[in-house]
């Protein structure tokens, strides 16, 4: 496998690297691992639903509802709340928002986004928060430096 010369990327429509394909499986290995039980969303406007189902509709349907107290008991879906709700102390929620791809306009104009933020931690613009976007660009950060060459540990000052 890892002597076959050549390498596809479909995504990207190109030859690649066998890491890119490794890649791309440990992507929709974390994909599947996040999403196969499927979702219970609240707090999500009426007219996001249907951009919602678009990303997160690949294994099970998202089931909307309008508080999280509606939720069945016994339910194996995650939790998923827009990113601004209120949600009791203690709840493993992730929070839903926007990304950072926007559209032209905002969601305010009813403009679909391009992009969402999923944080089981907390949303990206909370900075009294800690985020998974902060850890994953600090393990970013520590492998660059690996790659680099550089230690873990400084040596000398």
């Amino acid at each position: 496998m890892i002597k076959y010369p050549v390498w596809y990327n479909a995504y990207r429509d190109r030859l690649c690297s066998l890491e890119a394909i490794l890649d791309n499986l440990e992507a929709k290995t974390r994909t599947w691992r996040e999403d196969h039980q499927g979702w219970s969303a609240s707090g999500i406007s009426r007219w996001k639903r249907r951009h919602f189902r678009a990303f997160l509709d690949r294994y099970k349907s998202v089931k909307f509802q309008n508080t999280p107290s509606e939720d069945l008991k016994g339910n194996p879906r995650k939790k998923m709340v827009w990113a601004s709700a209120q949600q009791s102390a203690g709840t493993s929620v992730t929070r839903i928002e926007d990304g950072f791809l926007r559209s032209q306009e905002l969601g305010a104009n009813l403009v679909p986004p391009l992009s969402l933020i999923c944080n089981d931690l907390g949303i990206y613009y909370n900075p009294s928060q800690e985020r998974r976007f902060e850890r994953i660009l600090l393990k970013m950060r520590r492998f660059a430096r690996i790659r680099r060459g550089a230690s873990k540990r400084c040596k000398g000052g």
